[in-house]
């Protein structure tokens, strides 16, 4: 693994990140639209 992720097989790739905050936060981030435009990016 390096610092962007690690490919496990063919059409698999493993990324591991510590975030802060508890996994419920970072889940609705992640799975929410509005949150995850604030976060990352909107989606189109």
């Amino acid at each position: 693994m390096n610092d962007y992720g690690m490919v496990i097989e063919t059409g698999t790739l493993r990324i591991q990140r510590l975030l802060p905050g508890p996994i419920e936060r970072v889940w609705a981030y992640l799975t929410e639209s509005d949150k995850r435009a604030t976060w990352l990016a909107a989606a189109t």
